[in-house]
């Protein structure tokens, strides 16, 4: 704009200042960058002037010119910033970083990488990446390279072996990325050790195996010992009950109450033999894994257990039980072996009343059976899952002590924890854990 007097411009509110300082004629030019003004020049003369059109064109191509060197400043500004974010970013992440051109050549590294290859960053500029990678991981690192350069694909992961400077083998979660530049793409390579985490994976591979194997010679081991000594307790049944029911008439009464006492030594002696049959069986199953519909298996066991659940006028709830994934057969052992605790070890003068729920926090399901039975104590409550512990509470019931330890080996080999807390109100609530998937 253009204005000859600013004396004679009432809308010009530096006009009192401008006329006392001396200046007249005024002239403000927008400073314009790509059509957006990004600020204004302000000229002033001491004298009146007239509009003069040469004049006018020449500032305006100066204001134009000028908002573009500024635009450029800016620009500038903002790329120099950039350029010592990423350079901070670069040099002090804790974890490697190196760029990589399209000949796998290294472009520049940081710290982090040099620390975890054990080479000095002058070494590792202008070599390639793939002169220090495992020979067994090198066509791995060149398919993912060549298909994040090509734009087959945006980024790729992979774990990864280098070949440190001292020989030492190293493993390291690498994430490629590509970014286009002018000149041509390149990679940034990120690299996180995982040793450690690697070398705690193999633990975890070599004990679950060692278990296994432990789990397997355990069972071979009961099933021969079970085989040999079901034959003696058979033929002790069997010519107990010949004598008692063939010649037991000729025995006088005390003669007939040792053939009954040896009978029922050898009935118990055969349950003993199933349940530590049972418990070393506990151990295995973790290959034979699906995904079980838990109400459906409880059903199952209720209906196994009806005549029990129907003698003591028991009570059964049975809430909402979501799917796992685990042993079919274990799972179901489990339950049962809960459920007939709390129907066993419930009080004489009250009817059993049990409830099955389930709750599902974080990557854990929940599952829990509730009685009113006869409880435990604090006490008793960490060495009631042990082989033959019954608690002293259970005094006077029948029972081998070996159900619980049963149910503690299954949940132990599904990953997972077994506990008992005294029910609010008298009885007991056993819960296990689960993992969700």
């Amino acid at each position: 704009q253009w204005v000859e007097d600013v004396a004679e411009m009432p809308g010009f509110v530096r006009r009192a200042a401008a006329v006392a300082a001396g200046l007249r004629g005024a002239m403000w030019l927008p400073l314009l960058s790509e059509g957006h003004a990004s600020g204004v020049i302000e000229c002033l003369t001491s004298q009146p002037a007239p509009v003069d059109e040469d004049l006018r064109d020449l500032l305006m191509t100066v204001s134009s010119q000028a908002g573009e060197h500024f635009r450029r400043l800016e620009t500038q500004e903002r790329l120099e910033e950039a350029r010592s974010r990423f350079s901070n970013a670069f040099l002090h992440a804790p974890i490697g970083v190196g760029l990589v051109g399209p000949d796998r050549r290294w472009l520049d590294v940081n710290p982090a990488l040099c620390s975890i290859t054990g080479y000095a960053r002058d070494v590792l500029l202008g070599s390639s990446f793939d002169q220090i990678t495992h020979p067994d991981d090198v066509d791995g690192d060149l398919a993912l390279v060549d298909r994040v350069l090509s734009g087959e694909i945006e980024h790729g992961q992979r774990e990864k072996r280098y070949v440190r400077a001292s020989g030492e083998i190293v493993w390291v979660l690498l994430s490629v990325s590509r970014v286009d530049a002018a000149a041509s793409p390149y990679l940034i390579a990120q690299i996180q050790d995982i040793s450690e985490l690697r070398a705690a994976a193999d633990a975890r591979e070599r004990h679950a195996a060692e278990l296994e194997r432990s789990n397997a010679e355990l069972e071979r081991f009961a099933q021969v010992a079970a085989h040999d000594l079901r034959t003696p307790l058979r033929t002790i049944s069997g010519f107990t009950e010949l004598l008692l029911d063939g010649h037991g008439d000729a025995l006088p009464a005390e003669g007939r109450q040792f053939l009954r006492m040896i009978l029922e030594s050898a009935e118990g002696s055969s349950r003993l033999l199933e349940n530590l049959l049972s418990y070393a069986r506990a151990g295995g199953g973790r290959s034979d894994r699906e995904l079980v519909d838990v109400e459906q298996t409880v059903r199952s066991v209720l209906t196994a257990l009806r005549s029990q659940i129907e003698d003591r006028g028991a009570t059964v709830e049975v809430g909402p039980l979501p799917p796992v994934w685990a042993n079919p057969v274990q799972l179901a052992q489990v339950f049962q072996n809960l459920i007939d605790n709390a129907i066993k070890y419930s009080r004489p003068e009250r009817a059993p009343h049990i409830e099955i729920s389930a709750r599902t926090e974080g990557e854990e399901l929940f599952f829990s059976v509730r009685d009113n039975g006869i409880g435990v104590t604090p006490e008793e409550a960490e060495s009631l899952f042990a082989m033959f512990s019954r608690g002293t509470s259970g005094a006077g019931y029948e029972g081998a002590g070996i159900g619980l330890a049963v149910c503690a080996r299954i949940v132990a080999g599904h990953d997972g924890r077994l506990w008992v807390d005294p029910a609010p109100g008298g009885g007991s609530v056993f819960s296990f854990t689960l993992p969700v998937g």
